[in-house]
């Protein structure tokens, strides 16, 4: 099996990290973290993220976001790197 885009991240689980939100973030991004942050260490599975109309999609603000049939990994990729979130 090649690793698409859509499987990098299939069967993970995500956890909110320690990081401070300052009070300059967008409410939008704010909202994901904290919606995953709900979930405890547990976290989320990456379907509970990617379900259609999930709150963590509710929360995607880019001109590319065409709703439930787009990819978000790169949502996720930019959460991990600026280390708001991490796959346990």
């Amino acid at each position: 099996m090649t690793n698409t885009n859509e499987d990098r991240y299939h069967g993970k689980r995500f956890v909110r990290t320690g990081k401070v939100i300052g009070p300059g973030v967008a409410p939008h991004n704010k909202r994901r973290w904290d919606w995953i942050e709900e979930a405890g260490s547990e976290g989320r599975t990456y379907s509970e993220i990617n379900a259609p109309d999930s709150i963590y999609r509710q929360c995607i603000k880019r001109k590319e976001y065409a709703g439930n049939n787009t990819v978000i990994n790169q949502d996720l990729n930019y959460d991990i790197r600026d280390g708001w979130i991490e796959v346990k």
